[in-house]
């Protein structure tokens, strides 16, 4: 979807779509700040209702509280939303609303998206997830003007969205073990080796019991 188009001996992208921003003069008295939303706060915005949001586009970071790569992108990712206020960035945790996971096609996080007039129309795939490059991707695919004077703060630091991954316990990991043990267990028990081990300890017990 995207066309090169020489230009002055060099080459030009051309923007993907062209995003309507919100009405700036609206969001004046509010602070620009990315916002955690929840399942059904992400639908209601991708629905694109006028009551929602004044703008056709909405960039959506899925991510994970304890993903390390997610941490890193925090403070570039807090800062973007003042380098373009015109658009809608949101972040949603996919680990608790997991069910997005397959609507949206995240398989990993962290997961960008942007979203336009309600269907998912360009995915950040860039291994380098820094700030410049995050501002270029915005730039080239929406066609909205970057606050280039905006930079990273230690407040950008410390939130919305954090620097530093939380640490908790894994119990889906911890049930998968489980679960591994558990069928390692079966098949031995089942297995040639794991019958005559059984019949080893059988004839162990009985003469046990013979000698008392």
């Amino acid at each position: 979807m995207e066309e090169i188009v020489p230009a002055a001996n060099k080459t030009e992208r051309k923007t993907k779509f062209t995003c309507v921003g919100k009405n700036m003069t609206l969001e004046e008295n509010r602070t620009i700040v990315v916002n955690i939303i929840n399942n059904t706060r992400l639908v209601n915005l991708l629905s694109f209702d006028k009551n929602e949001t004044t703008s056709d586009c909405v960039l959506v970071l899925f991510y994970a509280p304890y993903c390390h790569f997610c941490a890193r992108i925090g403070p570039s990712y807090n800062a973007l939303a003042r380098v373009f206020p015109q658009l809608e960035i949101v972040a949603v945790d996919a680990a608790q609303f997991s069910n997005l996971n397959a609507k949206f096609g995240t398989v990993s996080v962290p997961n960008i998206i942007l979203f336009h007039q309600s269907r998912s129309a360009v995915r950040f795939n860039q291994t380098d997830k820094s700030f410049n490059n995050l501002i270029e991707f915005v730039k080239n695919s929406t066609g909205l003007n970057p606050n280039m004077t905006v930079n990273i703060t230690e407040e950008d630091q410390i939130g919305p969205l954090p620097s530093v991954p939380v640490e908790s316990t894994d119990y889906l990991l911890w049930l998968a073990w489980v679960f591994v043990v558990m069928c390692s267990t079966f098949m031995f028990i089942h297995s040639q080796k794991g019958q005559q081990w059984i019949n080893k300890v059988k004839i162990l017990w009985q003469e046990h019991q013979h000698i008392e």
